[in-house]
């Protein structure tokens, strides 16, 4: 199942308008008759859900090694 179908229903909207349809945050906003705040918001939520997918899937590897300063 492709990874945005996943998520709500307005996130899912908001976040196709912004990386699909190309619009900015403020003509997002201005679109649903919504905030910027909300619209950050929801990208939030959209980009976590989305990871937190991914991992879940194995998409997503962390690097196990110990960062190493000189």
């Amino acid at each position: 199942m492709d990874a945005i179908h996943q998520l709500p229903a307005r996130c899912k909207l908001i976040f196709r308008l912004i990386k699909e349809e190309g619009l900015s945050y403020r003509e997002a906003a201005d679109t649903m008759g919504l905030s910027v705040k909300t619209i950050e918001n929801q990208m939030n939520i959209a980009f976590r859900r989305l990871f937190e997918i991914a991992q879940k899937n194995g998409l997503l590897f962390r690097n196990k090694a110990k960062k190493r300063f000189p």
